[in-house]
């Protein structure tokens, strides 16, 4: 299967907002955003997160910001998954971080490859166009599944982690990529 990976436009902020909403009810311990929260984000705020992904507006603290969409090539133009790529403006050296990485359960697994194409495509855009060095991701202690698939991917743990903020027994581990 054939797919293009490519940032929103910005006009397209409700996909978007259905998307987002769609991965925070599926997979809720994948992110530290809760459904409930985002669910209640008015139509202005969605608006500005489809603008700043899309490259049309540049966020209020400056930070270079891209959000990808996966489709299938030749589909019906269903949006399969999406990751959002920002600076980090406090890093050593140039570094996007990756969150919101999401691929709809039927879209997951080796042999379908859309995790992967979404993730290369945020990493091309990460290093070619964003100039970053590094480019890292936090991934929860408990989701081995997502662990391996990053490992696969080429992205080590670094030994840091951090509090699961809505459940701070739990640990998120921090994993870079370091090569374009």
């Amino acid at each position: 299967m054939r797919y293009l990976v490519r940032r929103v436009a910005a006009h397209e902020w409700l996909r978007l907002r259905d998307l987002r909403l769609e991965a925070l009810q599926e997979a809720p311990a994948a992110f530290v955003s809760q459904y409930a929260t985002e669910r209640m984000m008015s139509d202005t705020e969605w608006q500005a997160r489809a603008r700043y992904g899309s490259g049309a507006a540049v966020r209020p603290d400056g930070r270079l910001t891209s959000t990808h969409i996966i489709e299938q090539v030749g589909g019906r133009g269903r949006w399969l998954g999406m990751v959002t790529a920002f600076q980090e403006p406090d890093a050593l050296k140039p570094q996007i971080d990756l969150v919101g990485v999401y691929v709809a359960p039927e879209q997951r697994g080796r042999r379908v490859g859309a995790s992967e194409a979404l993730v290369r495509g945020s990493l091309a855009w990460a290093f070619d166009e964003a100039g970053a060095q590094r480019v890292r991701l936090f991934v929860r202690e408990d989701n081995g599944r997502a662990l391996a698939f990053y490992r696969r991917l080429g992205f080590t743990e670094t030994g840091g982690t951090v509090p699961y903020p809505p459940a701070p027994s739990l640990s998120e581990l921090e994993m870079e990529y370091g090569g374009g």
